[in-house]
């Protein structure tokens, strides 16, 4: 976690094998353990309690669309002033970017294919679908629930390489210079 300086990272999933993962790349992952695959607000909210983290990754991919937006409504209304990140897995958007690449063979090489200005092979099976919130810093969009297809559809990024992802939350919360153009 060097590359984003002092920034400290939390992660809560349902998901044994995520949870191992994260705690191998430097995530702090002692909180509860869900002993369902459902997520709840006081789960996140034990983990914001924890006032050493800077940034805290909620994997959702076990939960439902409802169960989500009820999570999040009240995480987003309890917790005004803290940058909020939803991951959940992105089988739709895979769909739609394999579609998608059939059109875009005579296009430049996008900065979602690139890491320090070289391209790599994305593992197109293991792509998330990310969401953050920050009251005041972040842009609006068009989307209407907490839900893969909903953000796919209707949210602003587009595709870009968990690399320069958890750089752009490390430069909202000052711990990363601006990066890129």
């Amino acid at each position: 976690m060097y590359r984003f300086g002092s920034m400290k990272l939390g992660f809560i999933s349902s998901c044994p094998t995520i949870m191992t993962l994260a705690h191998t790349l430097g995530f702090k992952t002692s909180f509860s353990t869900p002993t369902t695959s459902v997520i709840t607000k006081e789960m996140i909210l034990e983990a914001i309690q924890d006032t050493s983290l800077d940034v805290l990754f909620v994997d959702m991919s076990d939960s439902s669309s409802k169960d989500l937006d009820h999570v999040v409504a009240e995480i987003l209304d309890t917790t005004p002033d803290l940058l909020k990140c939803i991951v959940m897995h992105a089988t739709l958007q895979q769909q739609q970017q394999q579609e998608m690449q059939q059109k875009q063979d005579d296009t430049p090489i996008q900065s979602s294919m690139t890491k320090n200005g070289i391209q790599v092979n994305v593992l197109e099976r293991d792509s998330l679908v990310c969401a953050y919130y920050h009251d005041g810093s972040t842009r609006r969009d068009h989307i209407h629930e907490f839900s893969i297809q909903d953000i796919v559809n209707n949210g602003c990024n587009g595709s870009i390489l968990a690399w320069h992802y958890l750089a752009e939350i490390g430069h909202k919360l000052g711990h990363v210079p601006k990066y890129g153009a």
